[in-house]
């Protein structure tokens, strides 16, 4: 469970500097190029910490591996779902 801890505060992290710096800057294109980098950046270390949390350890805390996948996964989506929409929404 202290991966998902680490994953949901890097979450937070990760989606507040891309939120403040998109609206701050009204979505102009070099901030839309920092957020995608921010979003891969995510992409990555979610999709890694759900490999991670998949593997079988010898305490055996099925339930907490099966909830730590679970939300990696999610936010590993959520990522993919951003970057897809940071350059099909527009702005006005």
């Amino acid at each position: 469970m202290g991966i998902a801890a680490a994953d949901v505060i890097g979450g937070i992290l990760a989606y507040g500097a891309m939120v403040v710096t998109f609206y701050l800057f009204n979505g102009a294109f070099a901030v839309r190029v920092l957020d995608f980098l921010l979003l891969v950046g995510l992409f990555i270390v979610s999709l890694s910490m759900t490999r991670r949390s998949m593997r079988p350890n010898a305490a055996g805390y099925r339930f907490s591996r099966i909830a730590v996948s679970l939300y990696c996964g999610l936010l590993t989506f959520v990522a993919i779902f951003s970057i897809v929409s940071l350059f099909i929404v527009r702005t006005q």
